[in-house]
This record gives structure tokens, sequence and C-alpha cells, in this order.
């Protein structure tokens, strides 16, 4: 004679534990395709634009909430009772199935394009994210307000700035056999010739080889005062957009 002992809290354990099969899958298809994404974005905001696209503090950021919303994927999940029809899985079965891997690349796919929009389409659409670039930085206001705070004489901020913007040393490479480049009517005037590419050669006209040049010692003086400051300034210009950019990656993450 056989006893049937039904134990009711154990099928109610086995019950709510078969949904952890069906929601492994969309744990890893979430947690990879933010993978996948931070590490493309990353890599690419580096090489490309030279700012990367999200901050230590915002990665931290983004790490604790995919793991909020990934823990919430399994822990939220109704039990339904087909689940307990499933057979049972075998040790050669693959983790990750070719259907997975399909969702992971969408999934990443449609967050760069909205992360990317958002780092390069945005500041060239909208003015208020516009990105401060290097030839308006040269030959804007920002070179005698970056040559005065560093102490330039006021007489000689405005040839330098020129220089610099317009001659190709290192701006303006196209305007230097014009009139936008001072040096352009110097060597005309004087020798009769194109200015040079050497930049020493090219503001040392009068100068003879082997001499000391002031002004070639202040164009590079210069040169690497405005190199310096312009990477403190393209970051601060950037901060709009990169801050559109976090809060589109979270809602992407949320929307997946």
């Amino acid at each position: 004679m056989f006893q049937l002992t039904v134990n009711f809290v154990a099928l109610v354990i086995a019950f709510f534990g078969a949904v952890i099969e069906p929601a492994r899958p969309q744990f890893l298809v979430f947690q990879l395709s933010v993978n996948l994404v931070a590490m493309l974005s990353a890599a690419v905001g580096a090489i490309y634009g030279g700012v990367p696209p999200l901050n230590v503090l915002q990665l931290l950021w983004v790490n604790m909430i995919m793991d909020t919303l990934a823990a919430l994927a399994l822990a939220t999940e109704n039990p339904y009772p087909e689940l307990l029809n499933d057979k049972p899985h075998g040790r050669t079965e693959p983790i990750i199935t070719g259907l997975m891997y399909l969702h992971i690349l969408a999934a990443a796919a449609y967050k760069l394009l909205w992360l990317f929009l958002c780092l390069y389409a945005l500041p060239r659409v909208l003015d208020a994210y516009a990105v401060l670039g290097k030839d308006e930085y040269y030959r804007g206001s920002y070179c005698y307000d970056v040559l005065s705070d560093n102490g330039f004489n006021s007489t000689v901020q405005p040839p330098l700035c020129k220089y610099m913007g317009y001659c190709g040393f290192p701006r303006g490479g196209g305007d230097r056999q014009t009139a936008a480049c001072p040096l352009y009517g110097e060597w005309i005037t004087g020798n009769n010739s194109a200015v040079p590419g050497d930049e020493r050669a090219a503001v040392c006209r009068t100068f003879t080889a082997g001499t000391e040049c002031p002004w070639y010692k202040e164009l590079v003086r210069a040169k690497d005062k405005m190199d310096s400051e312009y990477e403190r300034d393209m970051l601060k210009s950037y901060k709009p957009a990169l801050s559109v950019l976090f809060n589109s990656f979270i809602l992407a993450q949320a929307a997946a």
C-alpha cells in the first residue's frame, strides 16, 4: 500500500522556482546588450571625438540601475501552470542561443542609435548643444581671452591670434596664402614669395638663421596655452549633450 503525501509548500517553491529558467534569457539579453553598448560607446567616443560619453560616476549609476532592473526581471515574472510541463534542460544546452544573439544585437543597435544621435547629431542640430570647435576657438574672442589671462602683452595678442587662426599654425592652413593671414602681405611685399609652411621661418622673416626669434618663442608659448585651455573648454561645451546622452541611456535601459 502506498501513501501519497502532497507537500504544498514544496510545490509552491518549485512552481515559483521554475520561473527562473524562462527569465534567464531575458536577464542575459539585458545584461549583455547594456555591456555591449557601454563598451562600444566608450570606445567610439574616445577614438572619434576624444570625449568619453560616460564618466566614472555615470558608469557606476548605469551599473547600479542595470543590476536593479535585471534583478526585477528575475523576481517579478509571474508563474503560469504550463511551466510545470517543461522538460528538464540538459547540461549541454547552450547558455546563449542564436535567437538570443539576435536580440542582444538588436537591443544594442537600438540603444547605440539614440546614444550616437545625442553625442554627434544633437550638437549639430541645436545651438544649445553645440560643441566648441578648434577653428572657432582660435579665431574668436577665446584666443584673446586665453592670451590675456596668461600674461601676454596686448600688442602681441592680435598678430599671434591671426598666426594661429589663419596662417596654419596650427589652424587655417588653407588661408595661409590669402589676405586673412597677416604673414601673407609681409612675405609678398618683403620677399615676393609665398608664406613658408615652417612656422619658425614664416614668423621670423627678418631674422637670420641661428639667431633668437622672440616672435617664434611667443607663438610656441601661445599654442601651448591655447591647446591646454581648449581641452578644458571643449569638454565643458560637451556637458549639455552628454547629459542628454546619459538620460537617454537610462531610458533606453528602462524601455528594454
